[in-house]
């Protein structure tokens, strides 16, 4: 919780890993609600793939290829 505290979210990079955080923690809402503020068509693979694992509840470690 406190490196979330530490990330700029106005910085989309830091968003991301913000909504990546909130969801290893099991925190889906939150980082659902993150990623649905991000409308940079170059991160949408990103959010899309996060918000499919947030449906699944699966607060594991991921790959992004």
């Amino acid at each position: 919780m406190r490196l979330i505290e530490l990330l700029d979210k106005t910085e989309i990079n830091q968003k991301i890993m913000a909504a990546e955080l909130y969801r290893n923690l099991g925190n889906f809402k939150t980082c659902t609600e993150l990623l649905n503020s991000i409308t940079e068509k170059e991160y949408e693979w990103i959010v899309e793939k996060l918000k499919y694992e947030c449906k699944q509840k699966n607060s594991m470690l991921i790959v992004l290829e």
